[in-house]
């Protein structure tokens, strides 16, 4: 049995009215503004960003290195500040403020009084135990501050160091730029990389970084935002790699360099140098809540120097997304090998292309690693079949009916389109009726399918390496990898 339940706590704290004593803090709403302007009763938000000039810029800027490196073989290194520019801080919490904390283990989820810390526990039923964590938001209502918590991402334990990752807390990858695509998300991933997790902290300010925060999470956009640029500076509890607690406040920022662990993006042999960008994201399972879940990515241009040389390697290829085998009224997507620029044999010059006609289909890729000529992909029509031959039964009085008819793949049906399914085969007897009745019957051509499985494992448990390790094969389909 699935178990699962979530603990929201509600916390009022009167504040003081005195405009000697105003001030945005936790526990003091007097001076505190809601992102609407004129609001006085509202949830103080995070805003999460991903910096494009931090990532351009921090550190020197992202660090490529060859195959062949002793330390860093095939990685390119970049680092990651995530600011928080919303009205309200992002707070996460191992414990809640009742002293409870969750865990999943397997198919239950588990929420007990926990004692001050999580190392040790062990679900009860053998299940390797995933921690959820609390996000704490904060609410203002006139000069009174209050909150609520409500379960959101998960946590890596790291007991050596007595606290906790936030799970899945960056992805990286470099992509190819397409043509007429405008999100840098939907561009192919020519190589990735993630960060498991952050020991999320205030590290800096948008003063002290300067350019980090901005108005736009777009490259070479925006305006770059100070500490007077938010009302509520400052709005948290002053975070650091707690076990109980961490978070990024109003107007601060959380820094990885480029020099940690995990924070780099592996690139495979055979790559070749050329045009990229750098796509990064935040949150991206938008575990906690926000004010704008669409600013938590950002894109920059990179070069890639140190991998193969042009002409080193690769091919072209067409992938489709099923069967090549049209039936009336359908269509198929046929997509490229990743390039910069396409030619199809019919015109187009976009990666994928959509068709509804019988026809042989080839292209022009142009590449990092060159110019390719994709193999020919034939996509052929499946014929209709002759209409059926039935004929007209009549019965002397209320009875059943015996109906058949000739063809190779019959269907019988109550009505002549989107009718219910009666019976299949040549075949068919009516239920008794009383009147004169119509049914319908249609033969199909069906072109059929080949079954096949396959796959490869991978057992091990997770962890960093200094070394590479990967597995190649071929998806000749679009599908999810668990």
């Amino acid at each position: 049995m699935k178990k699962f339940r979530t603990i929201v706590f509600l916390s009022s704290i009167g504040a003081v009215a005195s405009p000697a004593m105003a001030q945005c803090t936790t526990t003091n709403a007097t001076t505190c503004q809601c992102e609407t302007a004129g609001q006085t009763d509202c949830d103080l938000m995070p805003d999460l960003n991903i910096s494009w000039y931090a990532l351009q810029n921090y550190a020197g800027g992202p660090s490529e290195y060859a195959q062949t490196d002793g330390s860093n073989p095939g990685r390119l290194r970049v680092s990651g500040s995530t600011p928080n520019i919303g009205f309200g801080p992002l707070e996460v919490r191992g414990v809640n403020s009742q002293g409870y904390r969750t865990f999943i283990c397997g198919p239950d989820t588990l929420t007990i009084l926990a004692p001050n810390d999580n190392n040790g526990f062990t679900c009860p039923n053998g299940f390797e135990g995933k921690q959820r964590l609390y996000q704490r938001i904060y609410h203002k209502t006139g000069n009174t501050m209050s909150y609520t918590e409500e379960l959101a991402g998960t946590m890596t334990y790291h007991p050596t160091h007595n606290h906790y990752h936030v799970d899945d807390w960056t992805t990286m990858t470099l992509r190819l730029e397409q043509p007429g695509v405008p999100d840098p998300r939907d561009w192919p991933v020519v190589a990735s990389g993630g960060k498991l997790g952050f020991c999320l902290m205030d590290l800096s300010t948008c003063s002290s970084s300067n350019g980090h925060c901005r108005t736009s999470h777009l490259y070479n956009q925006g305006s770059t935002l100070t500490n007077t640029s938010f009302p509520n500076y400052g709005l948290g509890i002053g975070y650091s790699c707690s076990e109980n607690f961490q978070g990024i406040s109003s107007g601060k920022t959380d820094i990885y360099s480029e020099n940690l662990d995990g924070m780099w993006i592996n690139i495979l042999p055979g790559l070749c140098n050329g045009n990229y960008w750098i796509v990064a994201e935040v949150d991206p399972r938008n575990a906690w809540t926000e004010s704008n879940e669409d600013n938590n990515w950002t894109a920059i241009p990179f070069v890639i120097t140190q991998q193969s040389v042009a002409g080193g390697g690769g091919t072209g290829n067409i992938n489709a997304d099923r069967r090549a085998v049209l039936a009336p009224g359908e269509d198929i997507t046929l997509t490229a090998t990743p390039g910069y620029s396409y030619l199809w044999s019919n015109g187009a010059t976009t990666r994928s292309i959509t068709v509804n006609t019988p026809a042989t289909y080839s292209g022009t890729i142009t590449a990092p690693c060159g110019t390719f000529s994709t193999p020919s992909i034939t996509v052929t029509a499946l014929a209709p079949p002759a209409a059926p031959v039935a004929s007209d039964v009549t019965i002397p009085a209320p009875g059943t009916a015996s109906l058949s008819a000739s063809g190779n793949d019959l269907t019988w049906y109550d009505a002549s389109a989107g009718g219910n399914v009666l019976a299949s085969g040549g075949g068919f007897v009516t239920p008794v009726i009383a009147q004169t009745t119509s049914y319908w019957v249609e033969d199909r051509a069906v072109s059929p399918g080949v079954q096949t499985t396959g796959g490869k494992s991978a057992p091990g448990t997770g962890s960093y390496s200094s070394s590479k390790q990967y597995l190649y094969f071929d998806a000749n389909e679009p599908f999810e990898l668990v």
